[in-house]
């Protein structure tokens, strides 16, 4: 629970920033429409990220379904993750940072 919190407060706060850059609603749903899918893709849910090439792997790390996915994809398959709290924390900080930058610019 406590990962799943921290995702979607990072998520949260990415698509709170990503707002500040869109103008209008419309573009900001297409926007998010046509990540989901690469998004999934590369986070490390259908396989593994040692398999990635290394630019994939690269923008793997730069997105916060990464980090979920790969905990969960360990959860699923052997019933633990040894890395799900520094995870959690990353998530956790990177929406901190997110909900700073949003709030710093909000006008």
């Amino acid at each position: 629970m406590l990962l799943c919190g921290a995702f979607l407060f990072a998520v949260e706060n990415m698509a709170g920033l990503l707002a500040l850059y869109f103008r209008t609603k419309l573009t900001l749903t297409q926007f998010l429409v046509f990540y989901s899918l690469p998004a999934f893709l590369i986070s490390g849910y259908i396989w593994p990220e040692q398999a990635m090439p290394g630019i994939i792997r690269f923008l793997a790390w730069l997105q916060p379904l990464h980090y979920a996915m790969v905990d969960f994809r360990q959860l699923a398959l052997t019933g633990q993750s040894a890395t799900w709290g520094i995870h959690a924390c990353l998530l956790a900080g990177a929406g901190v940072i997110a909900a700073f930058f949003t709030l710093k610019y909000v006008k």
